[in-house]
């Protein structure tokens, strides 16, 4: 999320009575998330509270998050799995060349969804882009058959 956008909240929230602010915060951030590359959360967020690089706090305090946003994002099950899948991702690879080039590619998702979406950029880059992502989230062809689709193999013994 843009910080842009957390002002924006912050201040749409400030007037509000306590009692309201949870439920109206969590339809802010989502109707805010109009770009499904993002998270209403830095997508570094879960990663480094995983890794315990340095205090809650202080790790919030990086990212421009307050102890109440902190404590209502750690309630929200998107956030809580993006928070399990990083803690298993450590435990199985460690911080591998392949986590970390995972996290840099979820990263890289908002630029190509901004490049997609933008009509100057060459039909060419754009269609790339977009068979990309399909193959990346599973859906292409190849994917579903290496899933047990309907291909099938023929075994010949000569002997």
């Amino acid at each position: 999320m843009s910080t842009a956008v957390a002002k924006q909240i912050a201040t749409q929230i400030a007037d509000m009575e306590p009692e309201d602010v949870e439920s109206n915060l969590l339809r802010l951030l989502e109707r805010q998330a109009t770009d499904p590359s993002t998270a209403f959360f830095p997508p570094m967020l879960p990663i480094e509270l995983a890794m315990k690089v340095d205090s809650p706090a202080n790790i919030c305090a990086a990212f421009g998050i307050t102890r109440d946003q902190f404590t209502l994002l750690i309630k929200h099950p998107v956030f809580i799995k993006a928070y399990q899948e990083a803690v298993e991702m450590l435990k199985v690879e460690g911080m591998s060349f392949k986590a970390k080039a995972r996290i840099q590619a979820e990263d890289y998702l908002s630029t190509a969804f901004g490049m997609v979406k933008n009509p100057n950029i060459s039909d060419n880059v754009r269609a790339d882009l977009i068979k990309s992502t399909v193959r990346w989230a599973g859906y292409d062809k190849k994917a579903v058959e290496g899933e047990g689709g309907t291909g099938f193999a023929i075994q010949i013994n000569l002997g």
